[in-house]
């Protein structure tokens, strides 16, 4: 697995696939926490952004990470399949 995550923080990240990706899901969390603008002092709420950004980030990348497992176990599962 280090190896997939090296390759996503090192390659995937920087695709423009990916990046559009980022680009969406930023504008999602700004709508998540435009409710809390005036409830949170400034300094909340960038506390907030941080944090959310950060578990976002994560997200991101043990998605790629499960969806290469999954790829490989179906290709797997294909190629067994052809085998019998």
């Amino acid at each position: 697995m280090d190896l997939l995550r090296k390759i996503y923080d090192t390659v995937i990240c920087y695709e423009e696939d990916t990046i559009e990706m980022c680009k969406r899901v930023d504008e999602e969390l700004l709508d998540l926490i435009e409710p809390y603008k005036g409830k949170l002092s400034d300094d909340e709420l960038d506390k907030l952004k941080d944090l959310m950004g950060c578990i976002s980030a994560t997200a991101e990348r043990e998605g790629f990470l499960l969806g290469v497992r999954y790829t490989l176990k179906m290709l797997y599962a294909l190629m067994d399949d052809n085998l019998k």
